[in-house]
Order: C-alpha cells, then structure tokens, then sequence
C-alpha cells in the first residue's frame, strides 16, 4: 500500500514537470516569434531608405546632369534638374555677388560715381563688379574632379553625396602681370587712384583687384587653383516624374562649397605683380598722417 502511495506521487511529480517545461518552451517560442516580427518591421522601415535599381538610376543621371551643368559648364537642356528656370537661379546668386561686392566696396560714397581711369580708358564700377560675378561662377565651372560617393532615398527626396577638389580660394590670383599690363600697361596703383579720384583709395584698390581677377580668369581664361584635400558635399534633390530636381538653396550650397579658403600647392604668378605697390602703400596712408597733423 505504502509503494502504491509512493509511485502516486512520483508519477503526480513527473506530470508537475512536465507541464512547467511545456510552459517555458511555448514562452520561448512565442518571444521568438516576437522578436522575429520585430527585426521584420525593423528591416521593412529601412526600405524607404534605400535605392532600387530603376531609382537608382534616375537619381544618378539626374545628380550627373546637375554636377556637369554646375561644374562641368554643360548648361544644355538642363532645366528639367532644376525648380526654377536655371538661367533664374543662375542670374538670382550673381546678383547676390553683386550685390555683396557693392556693399564691401561703396564704405563711404556712392557706388554708381565710383570707376577706374587708366590713360584713356575709363571702367565703371557697375561693369567690373558684374564681370568679376560672371568670372566667379566660370571658375567654378572650370572645377571637373568630382563624382558621386553615395546615393540614399528617403520618401520623395534623394539624399547625395559626393567627393571634389574645391577651389583653393585663398591661392586664387588677386594680382597678376600679365592681367595688370593687359588693363592698366605700366600704369601702377598709385597713377590709377589718383586718375580716377574715387572717394578713397581702398575703393579704387578694390576695384583694381576685381578687375585683374576678371580679367585673369576671365579673359585669358586661366584655371583656378585647386585644394589639395578632396572634400564631401552632401544635398538633396526632389522627386518630379522620372527626374530629380535641385532648388535654389541646394544650388547655392553647391556653388558655395565649391570654394574654400585654403591655398594650394600650384605654383601660380606671384600675387604682388603692382609695380608700385610700395607707392601705393605709402599714398594710402597719406591721408591719415595729415589728418592727425
């Protein structure tokens, strides 16, 4: 009787047991499957981010078109890849130059009276000031080492990266002999601000400069100096059609970025080619030694 009792419990201990590990195996069972519906929403997300292949290939031509208009000077047929009309945006950021060099120009008279007179030759402000913004962005078009280093996608928009050797801004020529000869032959600082009779004499300094650089970069179309170091540019376009756009702030990014103030190991024409820049130094200062007297 007392092993009947005994094996009764034993068996009542086993089937305890036993459902207690039925138990722990469908919890884990059932986290499993959880956990495996979670990496599955998860990953379904992160779809939206990336790029199939047709898609891919819209935003790539697209992205090219822009870089090659932009950088390349290829401005054929490339209204489709912008929001606005390019000529717009184009005209849009050099009236923005304009406008910026008037202001840094004209501290103390007006700017419409100001000019450069050389010998015969007179240059109105207003006409060096547009040609040195038209020669600012060619020489961002003349830039060619750039391509695309990552392409990603998030709803309508295409989020680009890519790699370039900026314009090395600060090695940029201010300065050039053969410019200056061109403009002024062998008139110098000094004989240019007193024929011109501006207001004061960093005016007309700074008219000279943007005038030797137009007409350096512009004229004689010299290259611009490039950075050593390769830079990443990131931006983004939107969806219209087949074709991803650019907007005008996107546009101004990517002409800005185009330059940085780093110099360049290029060796380029020395930047003091004035040969009266001692004179000039001194009659610029002429001034305030009067006035103190």
């Amino acid at each position: 009787m007392r092993r009947n009792r005994k094996t009764f419990l034993y068996f009542l201990l086993l089937c305890l047991v036993s459902v207690n590990l039925s138990a722990c195996k469908k919890n884990n069972k059932e986290e499993s499957v959880n956990n495996s519906m979670e990496i599955t929403d998860s990953s379904s997300k992160n779809k939206d981010f990336k790029v199939n292949n047709d898609e891919e290939k819209n935003i790539s031509s697209s992205v090219k078109a822009i870089l090659d208009c932009i950088y390349g000077g290829n401005e054929n047929d490339v209204n489709r890849y912008f929001t606005q009309s390019y000529l717009k945006m184009k005209n849009d950021f050099l009236s923005s130059i304009v406008n910026k060099e008037k202001r840094m120009i004209s501290m103390q008279g007006d700017f419409q009276t100001l000019k450069l007179v050389s010998g015969r030759d007179t240059y109105s402000a207003e006409d060096i000031v547009n040609e040195y913004a038209k020669t600012y962005l060619e020489n961002v078009s003349k830039i060619h080492d750039y391509s695309i280093d990552n392409l990603d996608q998030d709803g309508e928009y295409a989020l680009v990266s890519i790699k370039m050797r900026p314009i090395a801004g600060a090695s940029e020529i201010k300065d050039s002999q053969g410019a200056r000869i061109q403009v002024f032959g062998d008139e110098g600082d000094y004989t240019i601000i007193r024929e011109s009779d501006n207001t004061s004499p960093q005016e007309t300094k700074s008219l000279i400069e943007l005038k030797l650089f137009s007409t350096y970069y512009g004229q004689m179309n010299q290259v611009p100096p490039f950075s050593d170091q390769e830079k990443t540019i990131n931006f983004k376009l939107k969806k219209n059609n087949d074709n991803y756009q650019l907007d005008p702030s996107e546009y101004q990014k990517l002409i800005k970025q185009a330059r940085d103030e780093t110099y360049s190991k290029d060796k380029k024409e020395s930047r003091n080619s004035n040969p009266e820049s001692k004179d000039y130094e001194i009659a610029s200062k002429e001034p305030d030694d009067k006035s103190e007297k």
